[in-house]
């Protein structure tokens, strides 16, 4: 997916093939010029009082003297714009004998303003479920069902995907699938959703959202994450 979205992306083959022109001296003036200029972002978080996390900080910024980024510096985060319709990417595995197949389904929404990223989270609610109820249970298409929620430099989609063996199922049968599940089943249920039934999803995700994290870790992360993005 990030092949496709990823205006600067570079596959692994890429970076293996460009890593064997890199000299040693290339590596020092890398990180002469890496360390001139930086910006720093810093979570402190826990059983630490003020003073000692300013101590922190203050360490870091004392062990990198440094200039603060200027406006060149920053990166414009880009996603490419899909096109109207149905564009499909096939790739054959680096593993000529490997048997599994990996399909993606990606469904293209917006710019992850705060609506469309709860209506994108609901649908993935609704349908989740649904799609490993369809595909797994009932087709016996996969090992490996979801449904999930996605966000890339700033654009909300939905992808659906299935981990299947070639030799059980064909990619093109397994995508048919795919594709009718999202066209007719997905289509059927969420037009055929009553106010209550709704509602009741509505109330999970508050409920999702409001729950306390389970320890300081993931409550770190979600902080972090916030600052980051």
């Amino acid at each position: 997916l990030r092949e496709v979205l990823n205006a600067d992306y570079h596959s692994a083959c890429e970076k293996y093939k460009a890593i064997n022109d890199v000299t040693f001296n290339q590596l020092q003036s890398f990180v002469s010029n890496f360390f001139e200029k930086q910006k720093v972002q810093v979570l402190v978080q826990g059983n630490v009082n003020n003073s000692h996390a300013l101590s922190i900080v203050n360490t870091l910024k004392s062990n990198l003297p440094t200039e603060p980024l200027n406006e060149a510096y920053k990166k414009n985060r880009k996603c490419y714009q899909l096109q109207i319709g149905t564009n499909i990417l096939r790739l054959k595995s680096l593993m000529k004998n490997d048997d599994n197949t990996f399909i993606q389904n990606y469904y293209q929404i917006g710019r992850a303003t705060l609506k469309n990223r709860n209506l994108a989270k609901l649908i993935e609610a609704i349908l989740n479920q649904k799609a490993f109820d369809f595909l797994r249970t009932k087709e016996q298409l996969g090992y490996n069902v979801g449904l999930k929620f996605d966000e890339f430099n700033g654009i909300v989609g939905i992808k659906l995907s299935v981990a299947s063996q070639e030799h059980k199922h064909n990619h093109t049968k397994v995508y048919q699938k795919m594709v009718e599940f999202m066209k007719i089943h997905a289509k059927k249920f969420i037009e055929e959703l009553t106010d209550e039934e709704f509602d009741k999803f509505k109330q999970s995700r508050l409920k999702f959202l409001q729950a306390e994290h389970e320890n300081l870790k993931s409550e770190f992360e979600e902080n972090w994450y916030e600052i980051k993005d």
